[in-house]
């Protein structure tokens, strides 16, 4: 599900919203409409997250798409301008596609060797991740966006982060890597 063809829909309803001028229609850009567009949003994106199986993935994903359309679709709504827009939701947001980027990997190694976190667990590692996504937004991405060709002390910042990420992963393996956490079943099941 994650790979480009099975989120094309999903990029095709961003670039449709995108397109789409709201704020020219005197009812759509209503306060009162925007309010109401933010509120479905919410219910939308709370129900995907509340919803368990065996309902489809594909519902889920899908009504969490249309909540972030609904959310989008309404800038002036008081949750967008003092919600999301009020320095807490603005920071998440600066950070939230590094952040996206940091949490996924080990969280989907975990799930696939069998680890179950505890609640306590689950927030220290989203705190961790949110930690390194910030750091990395800041030595890497922003450099990157700012580019010129590269100067020695970025290179080596580069190669410190690259480093840092490379001799913990080596020192994993080295110790019989992850598959030693994961579950007695799987690892039965891994022979």
């Amino acid at each position: 599900f994650y790979l480009l063809p099975f989120r094309a829909w999903e990029f095709a309803a961003g670039a449709w919203l995108a397109t789409v001028d709201l704020t020219g229609n005197k009812r759509l850009a209503s306060c009162r409409f925007a309010n109401g567009f933010a509120a479905l949003g919410v219910v939308l994106l709370g129900s995907a997250l509340v919803i368990t199986y065996p309902v489809s993935v594909v519902v889920l994903r899908s009504l969490a798409v249309l909540g972030s359309m609904a959310l989008i679709a309404a800038p002036r709504s008081v949750l967008n301008r003092y919600g999301l827009g009020a320095k807490p939701g603005v920071v998440i947001g600066r950070y939230s596609y590094s952040w996206y980027l940091w949490h996924w990997p080990p969280l989907a190694a975990m799930n696939l060797l069998g680890i179950d976190l505890g609640s306590m667990t689950r927030i220290g590692f989203l705190i961790g991740t949110f930690a390194i996504a910030m750091i990395s937004y800041a030595l890497v991405e922003q450099p990157f966006r700012r580019s010129r060709p590269a100067s020695l002390p970025s290179m080596r910042c580069y190669g410190a982060v690259l480093g840092a990420v490379v001799i913990p992963l080596g020192v994993i393996d080295l110790s019989g890597g992850l598959s030693r956490l994961a579950s007695p079943a799987l690892r039965e099941a891994d022979g």
